[in-house]
């Protein structure tokens, strides 16, 4: 999972360099990475059965599988609908190329959220326990900081308002 967010960061930028430039590399590692996941999901379904979705971690199982389901159906989806990837943009292929690269860019994010299931590991070192105890104390803060900024977003708008009508 790691390696597969460095490349993912790679590509990234990469690809803010150079849009342009021919994702083949890229795509084949990809697929190999949805491989390496889906092989993973099988052993662990095989080896947990029924309590791979009733047992206490139901909850990620599903989500990793959400994970992995979405990741072959971008690679399903870029694979029939922009099999010219590496083609010269010229004139109307660029508009059609467009067309076919927005609308696997929404799958493309989900990729993303691959990261996410390092959260999973994270919950279960004790090593991390500060980490832990400083995401909790975040989060924790996000509700009195979003009234905080609705309470100087308001003062704002009176002062810009008072100072308008002087």
């Amino acid at each position: 999972i790691l390696i597969n967010a460095v490349v993912v960061g790679v590509q990234a930028h990469r690809r803010a360099l150079d849009p342009t430039v021919c994702e083949t590399f890229w795509e084949t590692l990809f697929l190999i990475f949805n491989g390496f996941f889906i092989v993973e999901l099988c052993f662990r379904m095989y080896a947990f059965g029924k309590q791979f979705l009733c047992g206490a971690e139901w909850r990620w199982n599903l989500f990793d599988a959400i994970i992995v389901i979405a990741g072959v159906a971008e690679d399903i989806i870029a694979m029939v609908v922009d099999n010219s990837m590496c083609l010269p943009a010229v004139g109307g292929t660029a508009m059609a190329r467009a067309g076919g690269i927005n609308s696997i860019t929404a799958l493309r994010i989900i990729r993303v959220l691959r990261v996410v299931r390092i959260v999973k590991a994270f919950r279960t070192m004790s090593v991390f326990r500060e980490l832990r105890v400083m995401v909790w104390s975040t989060l924790g803060c996000l509700v009195p900081l979003a009234w905080a900024c609705l309470l100087l977003g308001f003062i704002q708008w009176c002062f810009s308002v008072y100072f308008l009508h002087i």
